[in-house]
């Protein structure tokens, strides 16, 4: 008999930041950059990697590339690795693409990390709209915003459910830190709603289920706690028996 209490101990969660680096983030990226404990409050003991890249788009030979750091949960150094990658500065491009880039970052041909039967959560921290894919639009001659709006998701959405082969809700979701049309942050230049982002944070998201905050908190940790424990809900679980039983002799009860 080994009794135990188990609760996603042994459960793989891989966690993408998409970090905005234009020019008005510097004291955004610095709200994050001390909250890693908060992002991983109910994630603790799981074995979790945090990938972290930014919404400005690089492409070699034609091809996004993925400039990628990623954080294990083995790292001494975890806490200040993660503080420097989210805080690359503020001179990145002012057409910030969320959504591009972090499929970009999931599939990362240059540095592959999303493991088999993991978790899989995108995390988006922006103070602007999405900008993602807009050149090919203009291209296809589409006028119809609605239309333009729900093709954005697609590309993300589609990596994340068939090249992956996860099902948001089960074991992928999606978050963000940004200006929601249902209360915009207000800057100097005025409101900028994401509403792009709500589209992509209502798919598949039940009623109720918080899966975001506002970039213009004073902090974000109340809205990482939140996002802990909503990735820790669909963090498998698996409990590591001590021996290997006999076939046929395993017997599990529980409450």
């Amino acid at each position: 008999t080994q009794p135990f209490q188990s609760e996603a101990l042994s459960g793989l969660a891989d966690i993408l930041i998409v970090m905005d680096d234009s020019g008005s983030m510097k004291p955004y990226q610095a709200n994050l950059s001390t909250k890693l404990n908060d992002l991983l409050v109910e994630l603790k003991d799981t074995d979790w990697q945090v990938g972290v890249l930014t919404t400005t788009v690089v492409t070699k030979n034609g091809v996004d590339a993925c400039n990628l750091t990623v954080i294990k949960s083995t790292d001494a150094d975890r806490e200040t690795k993660f503080a420097s990658a989210v805080t690359p500065g503020t001179k990145g491009s002012g057409d910030e693409q969320g959504m591009r880039q972090a499929r970009t970052g999931l599939s990362c041909p240059e540095t592959p990390w999303i493991r088999p039967n993991s978790t899989v959560a995108v995390l988006i921290v922006t103070d602007e709209e999405d900008a993602s894919f807009e050149p090919e639009f203009k291209i296809a001659k589409k006028t119809d915003k609605s239309a333009v709006q729900a093709d954005a998701l697609k590309p993300l959405i589609e990596y994340v459910e068939k090249d992956l082969a996860r099902e948001v809700g089960v074991n992928a979701a999606f978050y963000s830190i940004f200006s929601p049309p249902s209360n915009p942050c207000i800057s100097s230049s005025g409101s900028v709603v994401g509403t792009k982002y709500q589209q992509l944070l209502d798919y598949k998201n039940p009623v109720g289920n918080l899966n975001f905050g506002r970039v213009c908190e004073d902090s974000y940790k109340p809205t990482l706690e939140l996002i802990s424990q909503s990735i820790f809900k669909l963090v498998n679980n698996f409990h590591k028996l001590t021996d290997s039983p006999d076939n046929g002799t395993l017997v599990a009860t529980g409450k």
